[in-house]
């Protein structure tokens, strides 16, 4: 991806930041403002609302 050898792929050993949803954003795109999980440099993140 863009160059970036250790990105593009979610597998051990690449770098990404993944967000989880509790439904398809293709159904509903404020589902993405509602947050179910956040992983950052591979390690979960805790957060409130």
């Amino acid at each position: 991806a863009f160059g970036l050898p250790d990105r593009g792929r979610i597998q051990v050993g690449y770098k990404a930041d993944l967000i989880a949803v509790t439904e398809s954003p293709l159904d509903n795109l404020e589902s993405l403002l509602t947050l179910a999980k956040i992983w950052k440099n591979g390690f979960a993140v805790a957060f409130e609302y």
